[in-house]
């Protein structure tokens, strides 16, 4: 498999690459890797191992691994060669007392889940990392109270880049 660009979206923004975190093993070992979602009650973190990067680390592209166990694992490389899909990090919040939902084809390789209060009482929503095919759009939906912040946010990858725009600008746009 070639190695495809990696993307980290924050409700409406895009950023290349993402920054590889530590990860500790029951056993006291520690695996570069990316992370999604909370450790907690309530809550679900979701592990990526990183096979070729140190913590601390941004990688902007990989190939796509197994474990010995079969799980899923990115292996780091330099550059991409497949630009017809993105390694997606969805890093998406939620309102006040709200939630999240990821509408769209993509194809996770960890998932985890945030939440506010305790057991996530008061509100919670899924993190993806995902696999997105060029062409295909993701949306993306908060609610809660946003204080004034879009609910809605669209992604598609386009050319090697991953575009974002809120409903009312994808309809201004000839992009998506």
């Amino acid at each position: 498999m070639k190695a495809m660009p990696i993307f980290t979206v924050r409700d409406g923004t895009v950023e290349d690459g993402a920054i590889v975190a530590e990860f500790a093993l029951s056993s006291g070992i520690t695996i570069p890797a990316l992370l999604v979602g909370e450790k907690g009650r309530g809550r679900s973190l979701g592990v990526l191992p990183v096979q070729g990067a140190q913590p601390g680390d941004r990688i902007s592209a990989a190939r796509i691994g197994q474990t010995q166990s079969g799980r899923y694992k990115l292996i780091a490389a330099q550059k991409a060669e497949d630009h017809d899909k993105a390694i997606v990090v969805f890093r998406t919040g939620i309102g006040f007392r709200g939630g999240n939902f990821h509408e769209g084809e993509f194809h996770p390789l960890a998932s985890g889940t945030i939440a506010q209060g305790l057991a996530g009482r008061m509100g919670s929503g899924r993190q993806h990392i995902a696999v997105v095919a060029a062409g295909q759009v993701i949306k993306v939906r908060r609610y809660g109270r946003l204080y004034g912040a879009p609910p809605e946010h669209h992604y598609v990858l386009r050319d090697g880049t991953l575009l974002v725009a809120t409903p009312e600008e994808r309809e201004l746009s000839d992009v998506f």
